[in-house]
């Protein structure tokens, strides 16, 4: 919707409320918007490891488990009045609607020899445990170390209560479903959290809280650099009007995008956090240049008509340019195989267009409804000193600078090879966070919270089968990130060991396979086969090995189940075992993460030339405009690896928002050089440039600079995207100015009879 600044002036009331109506419109589909946890969801449905976890989760239920563990650091947690605490949480957390199973110490039914099933759970129905039957707990534990090792940590501080979510579910439903109502017990005894559903769950939602009270603080700092610049309230008041209008638009298309087609793609989650500060720095910029075009040439001709009709005729066409360029560069996204990161492309891409639309027709209707004062002062300001200090050292040193920018590319490019890639969630957090501690506690007191799970197809009951999968759990646990492993040769094991008087000797695999068809036989006559259901199906041809481990790298997460397929081989064919869990999600969109940064940057910059080249009709024009962009590209990425900033499925977006700004402020100067070139004397057009068009890239730069403030995020991506931003906002504004203007300065001749 683009009108004629002539239609927009004598209809400004008209398309001021138009636009308005529109947004408002736009802004009722956020009631529609979906936080989604779900990290299966970010693959693409053919891949290994999410066709994989679905395989087992249809047969198995979910593997991805939730920790509610209890305790207090010296003190005993086998107490009567303990578990009768853990009594009422498991019966509270049973009743979730979300919840598949629980597992925990009142729970347990396990074999004990002679006296049949030990199960806590009957003990604890008339509310009254005495001590014998305390003591008999805990001798029971502390004789059964496998168990044990699943439920408590090694000094009996502390006790885990496993949650087993349905499949599919909504992690953030799963939690609000839990915790408020377990909550109170924590005036009784300490309760955290930990496990991927739980992080999931949480996580998006303290992100849109952290992210929501870090903009307010940039866009406080933003206002503030703005006003100091421009020194008019009604200039900053309607640069932010515009943003604010782009952002409620933008968002109420994604629910109006889920609403209509029902794909998750246009879900909200972790990935998102980032959409609303880059369409503050796209908006901001359109804005920017918008208002101090209008003012520089009102200050000159003294008519605000006039003032608009030359702004628009001039801002018009290197506005569209650098909205449809970067469009493009987030809308290469949709190639993406991370799902949440193509609907961040189709949003983020609507966004950017409507904030065009706003700045072309919005903003100009609105400049044209308020009395201006004119500027007679004739005192730069500091931003106007320091581009007067540019151009005069680029028209004396052009080729040198030239030299440091190719030098400093160089080293960038060096750094680039550091770069590291790392999806584990326990890295988002900052260390003094309470998540992050619940994890290092989970690491360091409980063995981990990540689960993984290891497919099997054969012949459970065949004594070759069952001494395999203990001769791997027994290699597999020897590794430091696995502490627990968990088969159905463990459940063999332990009643061997009961059927022995407890004997230690004998928590064996029986190397006889009629003792092995015995204990399953007993074990039927018993009625407890349910005990199966999680690790083998009704006929014990398919099972599973569950493994808990701690936090690790994405880097050792690919060692580790490298290491895991390997002993698989030796003992099973490659066609009878499957691995899967989140750490094999991670690792797969760590892999995937890697290969399409790149594909992302080089098709971004490709568009973006030959979309240049159509327009500035020169394939020269094309390829300068992509100099800057490129340049900063590379030094962003070097600063990552400088920095040791990991790429993650959070800050994967980066390169797309380092060429949205970097090819705006290029397009500007290169747009604003041509139109001088058939007026000015060569040898003076890069100076004029820099004045004309540096001032608005200077105070877009400076002001969007403002979101260095996300940099006191808890989150770590978040942070990262705060200290990126801000690299990139300098090295995209120094490099258009500086390089650019450097080449332009040296190839002024030439470059003269290039129309």
């Amino acid at each position: 919707m683009l009108f004629n600044i002539n239609f927009i002036l004598k209809n400004r009331l008209s398309v001021i409320l138009s636009f308005i109506g529109i947004t408002i419109f736009l802004t009722f589909g956020v009631q529609w918007i979906i936080v989604d946890d779900n990290i299966l969801e970010m693959l693409p449905k053919n891949i290994e490891s999410r066709e994989s976890w679905s395989e087992i989760q249809n047969e198995f239920g979910n593997i991805d488990l939730m920790f509610a563990t209890i305790g207090e650091e010296d003190e005993f947690v086998l107490t009567t009045e303990n578990l009768k605490i853990i009594w009422d949480l498991t019966k509270i957390i049973d009743d979730s609607p979300y919840v598949e199973e629980v597992m925990s110490i009142s729970t347990i039914s396990f074999f004990e020899g002679s006296d049949g099933f030990l199960d806590i759970s009957s003990l604890q129905k008339n509310r009254q445990i005495d001590e014998n039957q305390l003591s008999s707990i805990i001798n029971y534990f502390k004789d059964n170390s496998k168990i044990s090792s699943q439920f408590f940590d090694k000094n009996y501080f502390f006790t885990n209560i496993i949650i087993r979510p349905v499949k599919n579910v909504n992690n953030n439903q799963l939690i609000n479903s839990i915790i408020p109502k377990i909550e109170p017990y924590t005036n009784q005894i300490k309760i955290q959290y930990s496990g991927q559903p739980y992080l999931t769950g949480y996580v998006p939602e303290l992100i849109q809280k952290d992210v929501l009270s870090l903009v307010i603080i940039g866009f406080i700092i933003m206002i503030i650099i703005l006003f100091l610049n421009l020194k008019s309230c009604k200039a900053v008041y309607l640069i932010l009007l515009t943003i604010i209008l782009s952002m409620f638009g933008m968002m109420g298309f994604m629910g109006w995008m889920y609403k209509i087609t029902g794909l998750k793609i246009f879900n909200f989650s972790i990935v998102h956090s980032s959409m609303p500060i880059i369409l503050l720095t796209i908006a901001n910029s359109d804005g920017v240049h918008v208002v101090t075009k209008f003012i520089k040439e009102y200050n000159n001709s003294k008519n605000i008509n006039n003032a608009l009709k030359i702004s628009i005729s001039q801002l018009r066409p290197p506005i569209f340019l650098t909205s449809i360029t970067t469009a493009i560069s987030f809308l290469t996204l949709v190639s993406s195989p991370i799902n949440p990161l193509i609907g961040y492309g189709i949003v983020i891409c609507f966004g950017i267009i409507w904030a065009w639309i706003l700045s072309i027709n919005f903003l100009p209707a609105m400049i044209s409804n308020f009395e201006w004062t004119i500027n007679t002062s004739s005192e730069k300001n500091h931003i106007e000193r320091f581009l007067n200090w540019i151009s005069i050292r680029i028209q004396k040193y052009p080729k040198l600078i030239l030299r440091y920018s190719l030098l400093l590319m160089m080293i960038s490019s060096i750094f680039i090879l550091h770069v590291k890639i790392d999806v584990d969630f326990k890295n988002f957090f900052d260390e003094n966070t309470r998540i992050r501690q619940e994890i290092n506690f989970m690491d360091d007191k409980m063995g981990g919270y990540l689960n993984m799970a290891v497919k099997i197809k054969g012949d459970l009951k065949s004594q070759y089968h069952l001494a395999s999968i203990n001769k791997i759990q027994e290699k597999i646990e020897s590794n430091e990130k696995i502490s627990f492993s968990f088969s159905i040769a463990d459940i063999i094991k332990q009643i061997h060991k009961s059927l022995m008087d407890n004997d230690e000797n004998f928590e064996t695999i029986p190397d006889n396979q009629k003792k092995i068809n015995n204990i399953f036989s007993l074990y039927s006559m018993a009625g407890e086969d349910n005990n199966f259901s999680s690790i083998a199906n009704d006929d014990f041809s398919t099972g599973l090995i569950n493994f808990r481990m701690r936090s690790v790298s994405t880097e050792k997460a690919n060692t580790i189940i490298n290491e895991i397929k390997r002993e698989l081989s030796i003992y099973f064919n490659q066609d009878s075992y499957v691995v899967s869990g989140i750490l094999v999600v991670l690792r797969d969109m760590a892999n995937l993460l890697v290969k399409y940064s790149f594909v992302n940057i080089f098709s971004a910059i490709f568009f973006i030339f030959f979309i240049s080249w159509i327009y500035f009709k020169s394939y020269i024009w094309a390829l300068i405009s992509i100099i800057p962009l490129s340049f900063s590209i590379i030094l962003n990425y070097g600063i990552m690896g400088f920095l040791n900033i990991e790429l993650s499925h959070v800050t994967a977006i980066l390169s797309s928002i380092i060429i949205g700004v970097g090819v705006d402020f290029a397009i500007h100067y290169v747009s604003r050089y041509k139109n001088l070139l058939s007026h000015k004397n060569h040898n003076s057009i890069a100076k004029n440039v820099i004045t004309d068009v540096g001032y608005p890239i200077f105070l877009d730069a400076a002001s969007n600079m403002a979101f260095i403030s996300l940099v006191i995020s808890v989150f770590a991506p978040v942070k990262y995207i705060g200290i990126l931003l801000f690299f990139a906002m300098i090295s995209s504004s120094l490099s258009t100015l500086l390089i650019i203007g450097s080449i332009s300065t040296i190839f002024a001749k030439n470059l003269k009879h290039i129309k």
